[in-house]
């Protein structure tokens, strides 16, 4: 039975080569999302075995997402990858310290990338 992998990203292009890239293998099954609005009942609804979150989306932030993640014991445990283009320091460290397991940023790193860091956490 595959894992299950929610992603949330905006951008439809991206979103599209998540979508080749992960139906190309039976390893995932994948739950996308392109805003962040009622993101933790939309987790809560897929139990994912992970989710790769972008932080500039609409509706809802990805940090937002992160903070609600950890105050709510039914999504505090599941791992979650940032994928995301904003690399200041402070918003990389805030995520960390938020619970994400991993940090990208976008244009420096390939989709098969991504997926390998979510498999370390299966």
């Amino acid at each position: 039975m595959p894992n299950t992998i929610v992603i949330f990203e905006d951008d439809a292009f991206l979103l599209d080569a998540y979508q080749l890239k992960l139906s190309s293998n039976n390893e995932w099954n994948a739950i996308t999302f392109s805003d962040g609005e009622s993101a933790v009942a939309r987790i809560k609804d897929a139990q994912p075995d992970v989710v790769v979150l972008d932080l500039l989306m609409p509706k809802k932030s990805g940090i937002e997402i992160l903070r609600e993640m950890q105050a709510d014991p039914q999504t505090k445990s599941i791992p979650v990858i940032v994928a995301t283009n904003l690399g200041q320091r402070d918003i990389v460290n805030e995520a960390l310290a938020l619970g994400a397991k991993d940090y990208f940023i976008k244009s420096e790193t390939k989709i098969s990338e991504i997926l390998q860091a979510a498999k370390k956490y299966l």
